[in-house]
């Protein structure tokens, strides 16, 4: 597991990039059952936010902020989260695609953009 307290997480910064086969790895584990509980287990936390906002008495604007604030953060995370491994998967998706071009069916083409992230000279 990693260390909550290490420097990398005490600055906001751009995503790091996954390699071709950690991609590949992320868009396997996203096929299996635990994924999916996983992912429902995240979405019945984000419901309980947004339920326990729903119901805070709407005399107190205290509670109304924070509450809205922390369901905010809860569901800002999950959609974040999501999307990225979404993004991920259909890139790796992309490059274990057996389907060619028309000028050679047995191998796919790669953009420029692709084959530089692969290493691969243009």
């Amino acid at each position: 597991m990693l260390d909550p307290n290490r420097k990398e997480f005490k600055i906001l910064d751009e995503a790091f990039n996954l390699n071709p086969n950690e991609k590949a790895l992320l868009s396997s584990i996203t096929k299996l059952e635990w994924f999916e509980l996983l992912q429902r287990i995240m979405e019945d936390c984000v419901r309980s936010y947004a339920n326990r906002l729903m119901s805070t008495p709407a005399n107190d604007a205290a509670s109304i902020i924070a509450n809205h604030n922390q369901a905010t953060a809860v569901h800002e995370f999950y959609r974040a989260f999501i999307d990225r491994i979404d993004v991920e998967c259909q890139i790796a998706s992309h490059f274990g695609s057996t389907v060619g071009t028309i000028k050679n069916p047995e191998r796919p083409e790669y953009i420029i953009e692709d084959k530089i992230e692969l290493g691969i000279k243009p």
